[in-house]
């Protein structure tokens, strides 16, 4: 068997430090390029059916509501995810206007950490990493793009 000196180097070459920086780059821009994607997405709406329904769930618990005593709703044990989303957006607006914007734009933000998460825990290879990144991103969970009981 004959080993080379460049199978058994401990340190990259110049040329894998510039292709593998210039990789970087370009995966930051990626990254990058679709959250800015995403926030432009979200003032269009995603899904309009379950949006509202799943605010008023966070906010009949921050007005004081029990969950199983005044919501019988199968989806009742989701307001414990939704309370603390609202009540940030309630801290800076004494009323309900452009929730729905402000809970589209968190789970942008979310979805996106978690796409960048899961493409680099996948993967080592720059091009791996970016089909993996823009498949989840443009592909979210049933294509709702909103916080609720059908995307966490």
């Amino acid at each position: 068997m004959i080993v080379s000196a460049n199978s058994c180097r401990i340190f990259p070459i110049e040329s894998e430090r510039k292709s593998s920086r210039s990789g970087n780059i370009a995966l930051m821009m990626l990254f990058l390029l679709g959250l800015f994607f995403l926030l432009i997405r979200a003032k269009f709406g995603f899904c309009f059916n379950d949006e509202p329904f799943c605010v008023t769930l966070g906010q009949r618990l921050y007005q004081g509501d029990s969950l199983i005593v005044d919501e019988w709703h199968g989806c009742q044990l989701f307001s414990g995810i939704m309370l603390p989303f609202y009540a940030v957006f309630r801290l800076f607006s004494p009323d309900n206007e452009g929730i729905l914007l402000f809970l589209r734009h968190t789970y942008c933000v979310l979805w996106w950490m978690c796409s960048v998460f899961v493409s680099v825990s996948l993967s080592r290879k720059p091009v791996v990493i970016s089909l993996i990144f823009s498949y989840l991103l443009f592909f979210s969970p049933l294509d709702y793009m909103t916080i609720s009981y059908t995307s966490i």
